[in-house]
C-alpha cells in the first residue's frame, strides 16, 4: 500500500493530477496502514513491540481494549507522520524526477523536429539549385536538356537493378540510390563553360575542340564544388562531384580526365556513362541522327569491358524491355 502512491506518480503521465491524487491517497492509505497494523495484526509481528505486549497483540479485542488516546497519539507521532513524511518525500521525488525526463524528452523531440525541418528545407534547396543548374544548361542546348531529363531516369532504373546484384548490393544503400539519382542532371554542368561554336557545331569535333569539350567535366566538377561548398551533405556533394568529373572514364583507363581503371572510377560514375552514351546513341544530336535502341543495346554490349564495367552491362541488359518500354512512351516523347 505504502509503495502505490510513488509508483503511481512515477507512471502517470497526467502527471499534475496524479501528485494531487496521491498526495490524498497517501493521508488516507498511511493512517489506514498504520491503524489497520495495530488493530487487525502486521507482516511484522515485532512491529509493534514496543507498545504492546505478547498478551495484548494476541487478539483485536485486547488491542481495542488498550486503544487509549495516547496510544492513538503515540502511533500518530511515531509511525503515521514518519511514514507520511517518507511517502511524501518519495513521491515528490518521483514526480520531479518524470517531470524532468519529460522536459528532457519533450527538448529532443522539439530538437529532432527541427533537425528534420532544417534537412527537408536542405533537400528542397538542394533540389532548387540542381534543377537551376540544369535548366541553364537546357537553355543552351535544348536536346541536352532533354538529355539530362532520360539519363535521370536510366540512372535510377539502373541503380535499382544493381541493388539486386550481390557485387553492388552493400554499395547501393537507400540513401545512395537517392543521391545518385537526384545528382544525375548535374553530370554536363561543365558544358556552360563550352562556347556554342563547339557545343552547337552540327559537323565533328577537330581535336583541338575536342579537348576543349573534354574539359567540361573538370569544370563541372569545380562548379559543383563551388555552388554546394558548405552544404551539410559531403556524401552528396562527393556523389555530384564523381558523376561530373567521371562520366567519361573508360573501363580500360583509355577515358578522360584522369585516366581511371576499373574499381577505381567511382560507382555512380560508372552507372552515369552507361546512361550517358546510351541516350547519346539513341538521340538526335546536331552532329548525327539517331540510331535504334535495339542497335544501341548492341553497341553499348560490345564496349563491355572496354568503356563499361562488364557487371553494369550485364544488370542494364537484365532491364532492357523497361528502357525500350520508357522510350515508347508518348508522354516521355
Amino acid at each position: 500500500i505504502l509503495a502505490m502512491p510513488p509508483l503511481l506518480t512515477a507512471q502517470y503521465h497526467d502527471r499534475n493530477k496524479m501528485f494531487i491524487i496521491t498526495m490524498i491517497s497517501t493521508i488516507i492509505l498511511v493512517p489506514i496502514s498504520v491503524y489497520g497494523g495495530f488493530f487487525f495484526g502486521a507482516f511484522d509481528r515485532n512491529l509493534f513491540q514496543d507498545l504492546l505486549t505478547e498478551e495484548e497483540s494476541l487478539s483485536i479485542a485486547n488491542r481495542i481494549s488498550v486503544a487509549s488516546t495516547k496510544r492513538m497519539l503515540e502511533l500518530l507521532t511515531h509511525y503515521v507522520v514518519p511514514r507520511l513524511f517518507f511517502v511524501v518525500s518519495i513521491s515528490y521525488m518521483a514526480y520531479g524526477v518524470v517531470h524532468r525526463n519529460q522536459r528532457m524528452i519533450d527538448k529532443q523531440i522539439m530538437l529532432s523536429d527541427q533537425v528534420n525541418k532544417d534537412i527537408e528545407k536542405i533537400n528542397v534547396m538542394q533540389g532548387k539549385t540542381i534543377n537551376a543548374l540544369a535548366n541553364i544548361i537546357e537553355t543552351r542546348d535544348v536536346s541536352t536538356g532533354e538529355h539530362i531529363a532520360r539519363t535521370k531516369h536510366y540512372v535510377e532504373m539502373l541503380s535499382a537493378a544493381l541493388c539486386a546484384n550481390p557485387a553492388f548490393e552493400s554499395l547501393l544503400t537507400k540513401d545512395e540510390l537517392e543521391k545518385i539519382k537526384n545528382a544525375a542532371p548535374l553530370h554536363d554542368v561543365g558544358k556552360i563553360a563550352i562556347s556554342d561554336t563547339i557545343l552547337l557545331k552540327p559537323g565533328k569535333l577537330t581535336p583541338e575542340e575536342f579537348e576543349i569539350m573534354k574539359t567540361h567535366t573538370v569544370v563541372g566538377g569545380k562548379m559543383i564544388e563551388s555552388v554546394f561548398q558548405g552544404m551539410e551533405d559531403i556524401d552528396y556533394l562527393d556523389t555530384a562531384k564523381d558523376i561530373a568529373l567521371y562520366h567519361h572514364e573508360r573501363w580500360d583507363g583509355t577515358g578522360y580526365p584522369e585516366g581511371l581503371k576499373g574499381n577505381d572510377i567511382p560507382l555512380s560514375a560508372r552507372i552515369m556513362a552507361v546512361a550517358d552514351v546510351f541516350d547519346a546513341l539513341v538521340s538526335v544530336r546536331v552532329y548525327k541522327d539517331a540510331i535504334p535502341p535495339e542497335k544501341a543495346f548492341d553497341i553499348i554490349n560490345e564496349e563491355s569491358g572496354t568503356h563499361f564495367d562488364p557487371e553494369i552491362i550485364r544488370t542494364f541488359n537484365g532491364i532492357k524491355d523497361d528502357i525500350l518500354f520508357y522510350l515508347k512512351t508518348p508522354v516521355l516523347n
